[in-house]
């Protein structure tokens, strides 16, 4: 439902919209102090409203897929990711502390290559920005700390390189061949280290209770893999959507060192833009609302 529609539905946000832009104009009223406050409040309670209107659209209810990052062999919550679908092509995902803390954002790009994608990480902990471009054979990463160049580093991979998020396009795109009992053979992207990996991927027996299908991934090099612990992915056999994650996570830790995670993924059902509304316009929103409102009367009362 568009948005305009979703307002006039609602009568408070009617009633306020009215006040902000249908009311008449300053030169139609005798301009008594009395008449200026009123009409100064009036569009204050209305934009208060709108605002808070507008922030409870944008959600984590609004996600297509949602993460939740534990310790691994423990129940504490490290962080969650969302991610939101802007195209066909363009994901975005928002990290977020187990209180609701912003704590980074990133763009995948798929457009080029679903394997690879380019990707723009916004770390707000670090003030840092991350960008990954591929074109061809050529990987060119690019770090920024503060607003300035931190470092930048050119890969040139002749062998099927994949980035980031897109190791679940990958899985599914060979699944075929995996539940064969086929090896795959492929490298991965490591930003912080500069480099891209050799890794092997191969259907493996699950080592939780679901009925789910599972994989490993192990570097390729007996040495490596010796001190690099497996990733395990767990999927969902018939719809082959991703519900588990065990290894080092993309998201590092307050020391900027990359972490160990298991990541438990649910897949929210979509609602419709009515329904959605109508949960956001719940009695105990409206309070919430006719809080702000009053206390902001409050502090502009206090204020003249």
């Amino acid at each position: 439902m568009p948005s305009e529609m979703r307002l006039a539905a609602d009568p408070l946000a009617a009633r306020y919209m009215y006040a902000l832009f249908v009311t008449p104009h300053w030169p139609t009223y005798k301009l008594t102090r009395h008449t200026i406050s009123m009409l100064i409040k009036t569009r204050w309670r209305a934009l208060c409203y709108c605002i808070l209107l507008v922030i409870s659209v944008h959600t984590k209810a609004d996600a297509d897929v949602i993460g939740t990052a534990y310790s691994p062999g423990s129940d504490r919550v490290l962080y969650t990711e969302s991610y939101s679908a802007d195209s066909a092509t363009r994901v975005r995902v928002k990290y977020e502390s187990a209180a609701g803390t912003l704590l980074a954002e990133k763009q995948l790009d798929f457009s080029r290559d679903r394997h690879a994608p380019d990707v723009i990480r916004k770390d707000y902990r670090f003030d840092s920005t991350l960008t990954i471009n591929t074109e061809a054979n050529t990987t060119t990463l690019q770090s920024q700390r503060n607003g300035e160049a931190a470092w930048d580093a050119t890969l040139d991979v002749a062998e099927k390189l994949v980035i980031d998020a897109g190791f679940d396009f990958f899985v599914q795109d060979k699944w075929r061949d995996l539940m064969a009992g086929k090896e795959i053979k492929f490298k991965y992207l490591l930003p912080a280290r500069k480099t891209a990996i050799k890794l092997k991927l191969k259907q493996s027996d699950c080592a939780t209770a679901e009925q789910g299908v599972c994989f490993r991934i192990k570097a390729r090099n007996w040495i490596i893999a010796a001190i690099m612990a497996p990733i395990d992915l767990e999927y969902e056999p018939g719809k082959r959507r991703l519900m588990r994650f065990s290894g080092l996570g993309q998201l590092p830790d307050s020391n900027e060192k990359q972490q160990e995670v298991d990541i438990r993924y649910r897949y929210p059902t979509k609602r419709s833009s009515q329904q959605t509304y109508s949960a956001q316009l719940s009695r105990s929103k409206q309070q919430r609302v006719t809080q702000f409102i009053s206390e902001a009367e409050f502090m502009f009362d206090k204020s003249k």
